[in-house]
C-alpha cells in the first residue's frame, strides 16, 4: 500500500471488543494511517506502538463536544486529512421499557445517538471540504429489528438508521458514502462493562425481558461471530473502490433476520393494503367505511 493508495481513519471506541480488533488490524495488516481512540489514551496506546508513524492514539469521549472537535483537529493536524470515519462507540442496556428510569434511558441515547450525532457533525465539514470520504457506523441488528427486553436500545440504533439514511442522501452528492453496518451476535465486550442491567425489575418481564437478562451471564454460543471476521469485513467495506452499500448485515444470523423482517412486512403490508388506501380517498373518513375494510381483513 502506497500513500496514494493509503487513507486516514478515525476509529471511536477501540478500548475493547470490535473497536480493539479493528484498531490492531489497521496497526498490522494494513498501512492505513490512523487515529484510535478510548476514553483514556493509555487503553489504546499499545496498539499504537505497533506502528507508531501511521497509528495515532488519543482519548475521546463522544458525550463531550469539545472532545469530539478536539479529535477532528488533532486527526487532520496528524494526517491532513480525514477519509474514513467509523462510529463504534457505544452502550447496551437491557430491561423492559417499564423497568427503566429516566437515567438508564438517558444514558444509551446520550452516548449512541448524541454521541454519535456529535461525531457525525464534526467530521462531515471536514470530508464535505475535501469533497471526499466514507462513514461507517455500527448501527447493529438492533437498529433493524426491536427484541424484548432492549427496547431502548433499539430506540437509539433505531434513531441512527433513520439519520443515517437521511444523511447518506445529504452528502452523497458531495462525494461522502455512508454506510449502516448491521452485524448480528457477535462476541464483544457487551456482556461485560458495554451491556447495563435495569436497577428495577419486575416479574411480569422475567419470559420476555427477563430471558435477556439471563442470556448475558451465559458464554457467547458458538454461532457468535468473532470480532476480527466484523473487523475485516469493515475494513474492507472503508477501503473498496466504488460505491459501498448502505446497509450491511453481516453474519448468517443478521441475514436470516433482516429477510424474516422485510418478508413479514410485506406480508402485513399486502394483507392491510385495502384498509391502508382508504386514507388516499377523498371527502371525509367515513368511521363505518374503514369498520367494513377492517372487517374485511379479519373476516
Amino acid at each position: 500500500m502506497t500513500d496514494q493508495t493509503a487513507s486516514v481513519w478515525l476509529v471511536t471506541g477501540c478500548s475493547s471488543g470490535l473497536g480493539l480488533a479493528l484498531a490492531t488490524k489497521l496497526a498490522r495488516e494494513t498501512g492505513h494511517r490512523a487515529v484510535i481512540t478510548g476514553l483514556k489514551a493509555a487503553e489504546v496506546e499499545h496498539i499504537a506502538q505497533v506502528a507508531p508513524d501511521r497509528i495515532k492514539a488519543t482519548e475521546l469521549d463522544i458525550t463531550d463536544r469539545n472532545s469530539v472537535a478536539a479529535v477532528i483537529e488533532f486527526t487532520v493536524k496528524a494526517f491532513g486529512r480525514l477519509d474514513v470515519l467509523v462510529n463504534n462507540a457505544g452502550v447496551g442496556q437491557i430491561g423492559a421499557i417499564e423497568e427503566l428510569d429516566d437515567g438508564e434511558i438517558a444514558r444509551v441515547m446520550n452516548v449512541n445517538l448524541f454521541g454519535t450525532l456529535n461525531m457525525l457533525r464534526a467530521a462531515v465539514p471536514q470530508m464535505r471540504q475535501q469533497r471526499s470520504g466514507r462513514i461507517l457506523t455500527l448501527t447493529s441488528m438492533g437498529g433493524f429489528r426491536g427484541r424484548p427486553g432492549v427496547g431502548i436500545y433499539n430506540a437509539s440504533k433505531f434513531a441512527l438508521e433513520g439519520v443515517h439514511e437521511a444523511l447518506a442522501g445529504e452528502v452523497g452528492p458531495l462525494g461522502i458514502d455512508v454506510t449502516m453496518v448491521e452485524p448480528g451476535l457477535f462476541k464483544s465486550s457487551f456482556r461485560g462493562g458495554g451491556m447495563h442491567i435495569a436497577k428495577t425489575i419486575i416479574e411480569d418481564y422475567a419470559g420476555t425481558a427477563g430471558k435477556v437478562r439471563a442470556s448475558v451471564a451465559e458464554d457467547y454460543p458458538a454461532s457468535a461471530a468473532d470480532p476480527t471476521q466484523i473487523a475485516a469485513a469493515i475494513l474492507a467495506v472503508g477501503e473498496m473502490a466504488g460505491k459501498p452499500p448502505l446497509r450491511l448485515q453481516l453474519g448468517t444470523d443478521a441475514v436470516a433476520a433482516t429477510r424474516e423482517k422485510l418478508e413479514s412486512m410485506t406480508r402485513e403490508v399486502a394483507k392491510w393494503e385495502a384498509v391502508a388506501n382508504l386514507a388516499s380517498e377523498g371527502g371525509e373518513g367515513s368511521l363505518d367505511t374503514y369498520r367494513s375494510a377492517i372487517a374485511a381483513v379479519t373476516g
